[in-house]
């Protein structure tokens, strides 16, 4: 099938300027990183490529398949027509990955939430890629609530590449073999990590809904999620171990995050961010430590926990008082279980997942498993211990990827800042 005409005309331009001499190079934050060789030229990236935005398209023109859509972070739909002509860049232009950078080899549509980038000049776009991914354009972008990267704050940076267009396929190809190396070894790694998460959530769910003692007689619960469970636990509704608070006007308190990955934590803004100034507090809600705290949208995705400290969460979450039988570590171990997750997503009411909420009324005739006392507490012991010992692991591998990834960055910056040995690369 004959691609279609771009809508709106081939994004392609044109377009002249002088670079200039070779020389010093700056890096992202004006840092002079070295002498470029003899072959290589510096400039604006406005002098030797061109950018611009890409264009809205609606929930109505999307297909099943189709040429892919691009937006602020990749490949987000398809559809039956283009706007763009391969081979092009796309930078990521809104969101917290703004500045990321992909490069397309099929036409395509470019949304409004990304950028397209095409050479001014005879260009290897591969070696392009690795240039603007040295550049980190995420630190320009504009801090709103929705972080956004505009044209100008793309193509003011400074760049360098080598004039022969052969050196700069010569180091796209090296860059493509090591940067394939390192991937591969990150994704093993990765792998590894998503091993051991699997491991700790067995761990924790046989602890919290079976106990420490693998020759206790054992009874029905009565749920589906749950299964068997001790003889000597009971089964409570929600309604009998929480009340729900609502307690507002303390705006001095620190604000509460509630995540999907690390349940409720004290969040922390940077200076630039405006969101940390911009909202009125006296009108969140308190939640004191020791509380349950959950998204009322996201609780089926995992967004619950229990508060640290005395905080602060938004006016819409939901936020709880243990008033009888239950540690609250003891709660949040149970709530964050994804068997629990699905267990609060049939509670939850609205017409597709995006909708879904969880309301009181329905928080309270959920069902959870309760241990005696001295046995949540003796769960708790025995987690401590073991967990301990794999965060240890789990953060000793996070570590590891972030040197390889820390790695992988210096390599490219080296590359596209005439820093390697090009005799050294294989041609």
């Amino acid at each position: 099938m004959p691609a279609p005409a771009p809508v709106g005309g081939d994004r392609r331009r044109t377009g002249t300027g002088r670079a200039a001499d070779h020389g010093a190079v700056a890096g992202g934050d004006g840092v002079i990183l070295n002498c470029l060789p003899k072959g290589w030229l510096r400039a604006p990236l406005k002098r030797f490529l061109s950018v611009s935005s890409g264009d809205m398209i609606s929930a109505d023109e999307e297909t099943p398949d189709g040429y892919p859509i691009y937006g602020g972070n990749g490949i987000r739909g398809y559809t039956d027509k283009i706007n763009t002509k391969a081979p092009a860049l796309v930078i990521g232009r809104v969101g917290a990955k703004c500045g990321n950078v992909h490069l397309v080899e099929t036409d395509f549509w470019a949304s409004e939430h990304a950028l397209v980038v095409y050479p001014r000049r005879k260009f290897d776009l591969r070696y392009g890629k690795y240039l603007l991914s040295a550049l980190d354009l995420n630190q320009f972008a504009i801090r709103t609530a929705q972080p956004l990267i505009n044209t100008d704050a793309v193509v003011t940076q400074i760049g360098s590449w080598p004039v022969e267009i052969k050196i700069q396929r010569r180091i796209a190809d090296y860059l493509d073999r090591e940067t394939a190396r390192i991937d591969a070894l990150i994704a093993e790694k990765e792998k590894m990590l998503a091993l051991i998460e699997e491991k700790r959530t067995a761990l924790i769910s046989r602890a919290v809904t079976r106990g420490l003692d693998p020759n206790a007689p054992l009874k029905p619960s009565g749920l589906d999620w749950l299964g068997d469970i001790p003889a000597h636990w009971d089964v409570r509704r929600c309604a009998t171990i929480f009340r729900e608070i609502d307690e507002r006007g303390e705006p001095d308190l620190p604000l509460l995050n509630v995540s999907l990955n690390t349940g409720v934590t004290r969040r922390v803004f940077s200076e630039d961010k405006i969101e940390s100034v911009a909202a009125d507090f006296s009108s969140y809600k308190v939640a004191r430590k020791g509380m349950l705290v959950f998204n009322k949208m996201r609780f089926w995705q995992g967004a619950a926990g229990i508060a640290p400290i005395d905080g602060l969460t938004s006016p819409d979450y939901t936020v709880a008082e243990i008033v009888d039988a239950a540690l609250p570590k003891y709660i949040e171990f149970v709530v964050r279980l994804p068997q629990f997750s699905n267990e609060v997503r049939r509670y939850s009411y609205g017409m597709v997942d995006d909708r879904l909420r969880l309301y009181w009324d329905s928080f309270k005739n959920i069902r959870i498993p309760i241990p005696p006392i001295d046995e949540q507490y003796r769960v708790l012991d025995y987690l401590d211990r073991e967990l301990s010992g794999i965060d240890k692991i789990s953060e000793s591998i996070r570590m590891s990827i972030n040197l390889i990834k820390e790695r992988r960055a210096s390599l490219i910056t080296a590359a596209v800042t005439g820093q390697l040995d090009l005799k050294g690369l294989a041609a």
